[in-house]
């Protein structure tokens, strides 16, 4: 995910949120005027999407579900599903409905992890 999070560059999902702050009143001292300031935002901007414009609400963008996707061979994951079911026997959800399958997710997302590149 660190191609599309975290960054402003091309290809990312450009999340950002501004405020109406000038670095030349602000007095870093007076915490009270601070959260006053943070808790309006000018914009922000969610998947290149205007979400937020001075203040109000002004769009819901589509809800996205980043999931692992998670490659290991055969025999690996044998043991590992193994050594997970042996700690369901203390949980009050089965091992057989912890599992979320993919029609529940808004717009599924993979985190491919393992994988051939």
């Amino acid at each position: 995910m660190a191609h599309r999070k975290g960054s402003l560059g091309v290809g990312a999902d450009g999340d950002i949120t501004i405020y109406n702050i000038n670095p030349q009143q602000l007095d870093p001292n007076n915490y009270e005027a601070l959260l006053r300031t943070f808790r309006k935002a000018e914009y922000t901007i969610k998947g290149g999407e205007i979400v937020v414009a001075k203040g109000e609400i002004v769009s819901i963008p589509e809800k996205q579900t980043y999931y692992s996707e998670v490659h290991v061979e055969d025999e690996t994951e044998k043991e590992m599903l193994a050594d997970v079911k042996e700690w369901f026997r203390y949980y009050t959800l089965g091992f057989a409905n912890y599992p979320t399958p993919k029609k529940y997710l808004t717009n599924p997302t993979p985190i491919k992890v393992n994988c051939e590149r």
